[in-house]
């Protein structure tokens, strides 16, 4: 099956104006603040963004592929603009920052509470 994703027009003018070429576009919809309407609904959409050298952001990925979650990782490591992005859109400095379908659900700390209350499976379309 295969999952496409919609951009809106207003935002491939944002695009332009920030020198983002299309390949990229479609890799950093979410940290852009492009909302991407997933056509599958019933596949998750998770990103992670991660530093090289952080061990919560090790650790997080390891509780995603504990419950078989494909999720998608971009590093800020080198890239100032795109830890300041990752900043405007979560409100946090630090890594990592979790989203899931186009929404914000925190770091490593956050996602481990979210797993112990059964609320991860729901965000991703789980029943328990």
């Amino acid at each position: 099956m295969q999952v496409g994703l919609e951009i809106a027009p207003r935002w491939l003018r944002q695009a332009n104006s920030l020198d983002i070429d299309s390949s990229d576009l479609q890799r950093h919809h979410i940290l852009l603040g492009y909302e991407c309407v997933v056509k599958d609904s019933n596949v998750p959409r998770v990103v992670i963004y991660t530093k090289d050298y952080c061990p919560f952001c090790s650790h997080a990925k390891t509780l995603l592929r504990s419950k078989n979650v494909d999720f998608e990782e971009i590093d800020v490591t080198h890239d100032g603009r795109l830890q300041e992005e990752v900043q405007r859109l979560s409100g946090r400095r630090s890594v990592p920052q979790i989203f899931i379908n186009g929404k914000s659900v925190g770091g490593f700390d956050d996602l481990r509470r979210l797993d112990a209350s059964g609320e991860l499976d729901q965000l991703l379309g789980r029943h328990t």
